[in-house]
Protein backbone atom coordinates (compact mmCIF):
# COMPACT_ATOMS: atom_id res chain seq x y z
CA UNK A 1 0.00 0.00 0.00
CA UNK A 2 1.43 3.35 -1.26
CA UNK A 3 2.59 6.03 1.54
CA UNK A 4 2.30 9.88 1.67
CA UNK A 5 5.10 11.67 3.19
CA UNK A 6 4.38 14.99 4.87
CA UNK A 7 7.06 17.91 5.34
CA UNK A 8 5.15 19.83 8.02
CA UNK A 9 6.68 23.48 7.35
CA UNK A 10 4.77 24.83 9.96
CA UNK A 11 3.28 22.76 12.56
CA UNK A 12 1.17 25.38 13.97
CA UNK A 13 -1.45 24.79 10.69
CA UNK A 14 -1.89 21.13 11.70
CA UNK A 15 -2.15 22.05 15.63
CA UNK A 16 -4.28 24.67 15.33
CA UNK A 17 -6.54 23.67 12.38
CA UNK A 18 -9.22 21.28 13.56
CA UNK A 19 -10.92 18.36 11.47
CA UNK A 20 -14.77 18.89 10.43
CA UNK A 21 -16.73 17.77 8.39
CA UNK A 22 -15.60 17.85 4.58
CA UNK A 23 -16.44 20.98 2.40
CA UNK A 24 -15.96 21.12 -1.37
CA UNK A 25 -12.62 21.13 -2.04
CA UNK A 26 -11.21 24.12 -4.10
CA UNK A 27 -8.67 22.05 -6.43
CA UNK A 28 -4.84 22.21 -7.05
CA UNK A 29 -3.96 25.43 -9.08
CA UNK A 30 -1.81 24.99 -12.63
CA UNK A 31 1.82 24.38 -11.63
CA UNK A 32 3.65 27.44 -11.74
CA UNK A 33 7.71 27.75 -11.72
CA UNK A 34 9.46 30.05 -8.99
CA UNK A 35 12.68 29.53 -7.94
CA UNK A 36 14.40 26.13 -6.54
CA UNK A 37 17.73 27.55 -5.74
CA UNK A 38 19.49 30.06 -3.56
CA UNK A 39 22.14 30.62 -6.88
CA UNK A 40 23.79 33.32 -4.36
CA UNK A 41 24.77 31.01 -1.58
CA UNK A 42 28.74 30.75 -1.61
CA UNK A 43 27.91 26.57 -0.79
CA UNK A 44 24.66 24.64 -1.63
CA UNK A 45 23.12 22.19 0.85
CA UNK A 46 21.34 19.25 -0.12
CA UNK A 47 17.56 20.74 0.66
CA UNK A 48 18.94 24.25 -0.51
CA UNK A 49 18.92 22.66 -4.28
CA UNK A 50 14.82 21.84 -4.41
CA UNK A 51 13.28 23.32 -1.47
CA UNK A 52 10.71 26.41 -2.44
CA UNK A 53 10.37 28.51 0.90
CA UNK A 54 7.23 29.35 1.53
CA UNK A 55 5.60 32.86 3.52
CA UNK A 56 3.33 32.41 6.03
CA UNK A 57 1.36 34.34 8.60
CA UNK A 58 1.82 31.63 11.81
CA UNK A 59 4.59 30.84 13.89
CA UNK A 60 6.77 28.41 12.07
CA UNK A 61 8.24 25.25 13.42
CA UNK A 62 11.46 23.67 12.15
CA UNK A 63 10.62 21.09 9.22
CA UNK A 64 9.26 17.50 10.63
CA UNK A 65 8.16 14.71 8.45
CA UNK A 66 5.04 12.37 8.74
CA UNK A 67 3.84 9.53 7.43
CA UNK A 68 0.26 9.08 6.64
CA UNK A 69 -1.40 6.34 4.98
CA UNK A 70 -3.24 8.11 1.99
CA UNK A 71 -6.30 5.52 3.06
CA UNK A 72 -6.42 5.77 6.27
CA UNK A 73 -8.73 8.28 8.43
CA UNK A 74 -6.59 11.08 9.26
CA UNK A 75 -9.00 13.19 11.69
CA UNK A 76 -7.77 12.02 14.90
CA UNK A 77 -4.67 13.49 13.97
CA UNK A 78 -5.22 17.09 13.90
CA UNK A 79 -6.55 18.65 16.46
CA UNK A 80 -5.83 21.70 18.99
CA UNK A 81 -3.77 19.60 21.04
CA UNK A 82 -0.16 20.02 20.40
CA UNK A 83 0.96 16.80 22.38
CA UNK A 84 -1.93 14.79 20.02
CA UNK A 85 -0.49 11.49 17.78
CA UNK A 86 0.23 13.72 15.23
CA UNK A 87 2.89 15.79 17.77
CA UNK A 88 4.07 12.29 18.44
CA UNK A 89 4.48 10.73 15.00
CA UNK A 90 6.41 14.35 13.16
CA UNK A 91 8.74 13.51 16.39
CA UNK A 92 9.30 10.10 15.47
CA UNK A 93 9.71 11.21 11.33
CA UNK A 94 11.72 14.38 12.30
CA UNK A 95 14.43 13.50 10.18
CA UNK A 96 14.78 15.34 6.51
CA UNK A 97 16.77 12.97 4.02
CA UNK A 98 18.06 15.80 2.24
CA UNK A 99 19.23 18.06 4.63
CA UNK A 100 20.65 15.10 6.93
CA UNK A 101 24.03 15.66 5.94
CA UNK A 102 26.89 15.40 8.67
CA UNK A 103 30.08 17.42 8.43
CA UNK A 104 32.91 15.82 9.58
CA UNK A 105 37.24 15.98 9.34
CA UNK A 106 39.48 13.73 8.15
CA UNK A 107 43.01 13.37 9.25
CA UNK A 108 46.26 14.27 7.10
CA UNK A 109 44.53 15.27 3.64
CA UNK A 110 47.12 16.78 1.45
CA UNK A 111 46.11 20.07 0.00
CA UNK A 112 44.66 19.69 -3.57
CA UNK A 113 45.10 21.42 -7.09
CA UNK A 114 42.41 21.84 -9.04
CA UNK A 115 42.02 22.90 -12.85
CA UNK A 116 38.40 24.09 -13.55
CA UNK A 117 37.42 25.12 -17.10
CA UNK A 118 41.59 26.06 -17.66
CA UNK A 119 41.74 28.27 -14.61
CA UNK A 120 43.99 26.52 -12.24
CA UNK A 121 43.63 26.69 -8.40
CA UNK A 122 46.62 25.48 -6.60
CA UNK A 123 46.92 23.84 -3.24
CA UNK A 124 43.61 24.28 -1.97
CA UNK A 125 43.51 23.42 1.42
CA UNK A 126 41.53 20.62 2.80
CA UNK A 127 38.09 22.31 4.64
CA UNK A 128 35.56 19.34 5.94
CA UNK A 129 33.81 16.08 4.57
CA UNK A 130 30.22 15.97 4.44
CA UNK A 131 27.80 12.60 4.45
CA UNK A 132 24.24 12.19 3.94
CA UNK A 133 23.52 8.48 4.52
CA UNK A 134 20.55 8.81 3.07
CA UNK A 135 21.14 10.03 -0.52
CA UNK A 136 24.90 9.02 -0.84
CA UNK A 137 26.04 12.45 -1.62
CA UNK A 138 29.54 12.40 0.12
CA UNK A 139 32.41 14.79 -0.98
CA UNK A 140 35.24 16.78 0.30
CA UNK A 141 35.76 20.30 0.62
CA UNK A 142 38.84 22.36 -0.54
CA UNK A 143 38.77 26.25 0.18
CA UNK A 144 40.90 29.11 0.11
CA UNK A 145 40.20 32.89 -0.36
CA UNK A 146 38.69 33.07 -3.71
CA UNK A 147 37.26 29.64 -4.19
CA UNK A 148 35.23 26.67 -3.06
CA UNK A 149 35.54 23.37 -4.53
CA UNK A 150 33.58 20.05 -3.27
CA UNK A 151 35.02 16.94 -4.62
CA UNK A 152 33.09 13.30 -4.97
CA UNK A 153 34.66 10.43 -3.73
CA UNK A 154 35.64 9.46 -7.33
CA UNK A 155 37.41 12.67 -7.97
CA UNK A 156 34.99 14.30 -9.66
CA UNK A 157 34.10 18.22 -9.07
CA UNK A 158 30.40 18.01 -7.63
CA UNK A 159 30.43 21.46 -6.75
CA UNK A 160 32.38 24.87 -7.95
CA UNK A 161 31.83 28.33 -6.72
CA UNK A 162 34.62 31.15 -7.06
CA UNK A 163 33.56 34.42 -4.96
CA UNK A 164 34.69 36.79 -8.96
CA UNK A 165 34.32 35.25 -11.93
CA UNK A 166 35.87 33.39 -14.70
CA UNK A 167 35.43 33.75 -18.64
CA UNK A 168 35.30 30.62 -20.93
CA UNK A 169 34.07 31.63 -23.98
CA UNK A 170 34.89 34.98 -26.09
CA UNK A 171 32.26 36.36 -28.04
CA UNK A 172 29.86 36.42 -24.94
CA UNK A 173 28.84 39.47 -23.42
CA UNK A 174 25.54 38.48 -21.70
CA UNK A 175 24.06 35.29 -20.13
CA UNK A 176 22.03 32.91 -22.73
CA UNK A 177 21.07 29.61 -22.53
CA UNK A 178 23.30 29.12 -25.37
CA UNK A 179 26.43 30.14 -23.66
CA UNK A 180 24.87 27.64 -20.44
CA UNK A 181 24.67 24.68 -22.84
CA UNK A 182 28.44 25.06 -23.93
CA UNK A 183 29.50 25.74 -20.29
CA UNK A 184 27.47 21.95 -19.59
CA UNK A 185 29.38 20.44 -23.03
CA UNK A 186 32.89 21.51 -21.13
CA UNK A 187 31.90 20.45 -17.81
CA UNK A 188 30.18 17.32 -18.87
CA UNK A 189 30.29 15.95 -22.85
CA UNK A 190 27.83 14.03 -23.98
CA UNK A 191 25.28 14.91 -21.10
CA UNK A 192 21.97 14.45 -22.29
CA UNK A 193 18.99 16.59 -20.24
CA UNK A 194 15.29 16.83 -21.23
CA UNK A 195 14.55 20.25 -19.77
CA UNK A 196 16.24 23.63 -19.15
CA UNK A 197 15.25 25.65 -16.27
CA UNK A 198 16.19 29.66 -16.12
CA UNK A 199 16.04 31.89 -12.83
CA UNK A 200 17.53 35.29 -12.34
CA UNK A 201 17.83 37.40 -9.35
CA UNK A 202 18.86 41.01 -10.90
CA UNK A 203 19.50 42.60 -7.78
CA UNK A 204 22.18 39.59 -7.19
CA UNK A 205 23.87 40.05 -11.00
CA UNK A 206 23.05 36.05 -10.89
CA UNK A 207 21.87 34.24 -13.43
CA UNK A 208 21.13 30.51 -13.49
CA UNK A 209 19.85 27.63 -15.85
CA UNK A 210 19.42 24.16 -14.62
CA UNK A 211 19.55 21.18 -16.70
CA UNK A 212 17.38 18.03 -15.29
CA UNK A 213 16.66 14.72 -16.67
CA UNK A 214 12.95 13.90 -16.10
CA UNK A 215 10.65 11.01 -15.46
CA UNK A 216 7.22 11.14 -17.10
CA UNK A 217 8.08 14.70 -17.53
CA UNK A 218 8.58 15.70 -13.66
CA UNK A 219 12.08 16.99 -13.36
CA UNK A 220 14.56 14.38 -10.99
CA UNK A 221 17.48 15.55 -9.50
CA UNK A 222 19.92 14.01 -12.58
CA UNK A 223 21.14 17.72 -13.37
CA UNK A 224 24.05 20.02 -13.30
CA UNK A 225 22.71 23.49 -12.45
CA UNK A 226 25.02 26.77 -14.61
CA UNK A 227 25.43 30.06 -13.02
CA UNK A 228 26.72 33.15 -14.73
CA UNK A 229 27.00 36.70 -13.89
CA UNK A 230 25.08 39.47 -16.12
CA UNK A 231 28.31 39.29 -18.43
CA UNK A 232 27.71 35.70 -19.32
CA UNK A 233 30.83 34.77 -16.43
CA UNK A 234 30.67 31.73 -14.60
CA UNK A 235 30.17 31.86 -11.32
CA UNK A 236 29.32 28.38 -10.22
CA UNK A 237 28.49 25.00 -11.13
CA UNK A 238 26.76 22.15 -8.98
CA UNK A 239 26.16 18.72 -10.53
CA UNK A 240 23.94 15.73 -8.73
CA UNK A 241 23.02 12.20 -9.07
CA UNK A 242 24.34 12.05 -13.20
CA UNK A 243 23.11 8.80 -14.18
CA UNK A 244 22.00 7.70 -11.19
CA UNK A 245 18.17 7.09 -12.47
CA UNK A 246 19.57 5.01 -15.71
CA UNK A 247 18.57 1.65 -14.63
CA UNK A 248 15.98 1.84 -12.77
CA UNK A 249 12.43 1.14 -13.83
CA UNK A 250 9.53 3.53 -12.89
CA UNK A 251 6.01 2.47 -13.56
CA UNK A 252 4.46 5.40 -16.00
CA UNK A 253 2.21 7.78 -13.59
CA UNK A 254 -0.20 10.98 -13.97
CA UNK A 255 1.41 13.89 -12.12
CA UNK A 256 -2.61 14.82 -12.60
CA UNK A 257 -3.80 11.65 -9.78
CA UNK A 258 -1.04 12.74 -7.29
CA UNK A 259 -2.70 16.28 -7.25
CA UNK A 260 -5.99 14.55 -6.41
CA UNK A 261 -4.82 12.73 -4.07
CA UNK A 262 -3.35 16.09 -1.98
CA UNK A 263 -7.10 17.59 -2.62
CA UNK A 264 -8.13 15.01 -0.54
CA UNK A 265 -5.83 14.98 1.69
CA UNK A 266 -6.32 18.55 2.34
CA UNK A 267 -9.66 18.54 2.69
CA UNK A 268 -9.61 15.98 5.10
CA UNK A 269 -6.97 17.32 7.34
CA UNK A 270 -8.80 21.27 7.44
CA UNK A 271 -12.41 20.44 6.69
CA UNK A 272 -14.67 23.35 6.94
CA UNK A 273 -11.84 25.51 8.02
CA UNK A 274 -10.31 25.18 4.76
CA UNK A 275 -9.88 28.56 2.39
CA UNK A 276 -8.32 27.58 -0.29
CA UNK A 277 -4.77 25.65 -1.44
CA UNK A 278 -2.65 25.41 -4.22
CA UNK A 279 0.79 24.19 -5.64
CA UNK A 280 3.43 26.07 -4.51
CA UNK A 281 6.26 25.02 -7.34
CA UNK A 282 7.19 22.52 -9.79
CA UNK A 283 7.20 18.87 -8.90
CA UNK A 284 10.53 17.15 -8.38
CA UNK A 285 12.18 13.37 -7.65
CA UNK A 286 14.54 12.42 -5.77
CA UNK A 287 16.68 9.30 -5.08
CA UNK A 288 18.05 7.88 -2.15
CA UNK A 289 21.01 5.12 -1.71
CA UNK A 290 18.46 2.32 -1.64
CA UNK A 291 17.23 3.22 -5.13
CA UNK A 292 14.07 4.14 -3.93
CA UNK A 293 12.13 7.33 -5.52
CA UNK A 294 10.23 9.98 -4.14
CA UNK A 295 8.36 12.65 -5.60
CA UNK A 296 7.97 15.97 -3.60
CA UNK A 297 5.20 18.65 -4.64
CA UNK A 298 5.07 21.71 -2.55
CA UNK A 299 1.85 22.50 -2.03
CA UNK A 300 0.23 26.07 0.46
CA UNK A 301 -2.81 26.06 2.43
CA UNK A 302 -4.84 28.57 3.45
CA UNK A 303 -7.49 27.79 6.63
CA UNK A 304 -9.24 29.43 9.29
CA UNK A 305 -7.65 28.08 12.41
CA UNK A 306 -9.07 27.60 15.91
CA UNK A 307 -8.78 30.59 17.28
CA UNK A 308 -10.94 32.00 14.24
CA UNK A 309 -7.45 33.77 12.63
CA UNK A 310 -7.11 33.03 8.85
CA UNK A 311 -3.38 31.48 7.97
CA UNK A 312 -1.24 30.15 5.19
CA UNK A 313 1.06 27.76 5.53
CA UNK A 314 3.22 25.51 3.56
CA UNK A 315 3.61 21.40 3.09
CA UNK A 316 6.03 19.28 0.78
CA UNK A 317 3.65 16.19 0.01
CA UNK A 318 6.36 13.26 -1.21
CA UNK A 319 4.81 10.07 -2.38
CA UNK A 320 6.74 7.25 -2.80
CA UNK A 321 7.47 5.73 -6.51
CA UNK A 322 8.55 2.76 -6.49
Amino acid sequence: MKKILIYVLTLSMLVLCSCQTNTQTPQLSDISSIPEENINSSKSNEAEDNVVSVNSQSTTAQPQKIIVNVNAKTSKMFSTNPSNSLYNISKEYAIDKLSASEDFTKSNVANKTFNVLGVEYANLEYSKSTKNQYTGRDYDTFNNAEVTIDVLPNGEIRHYYTRNSIKVFAGYSAPSEELAKKYVEKILPNYEYDEVKFTKIDSLDRYSYRFYKTINGVRTSDSILITMNSRGELTSYIIKDIGKYDNIEVANFDINDYLQRIDAYVSEMCGDNLIDHGVNGDPYINIYTDNKLELTIPIWVQFKASDSNEYKAGEYVVFELN
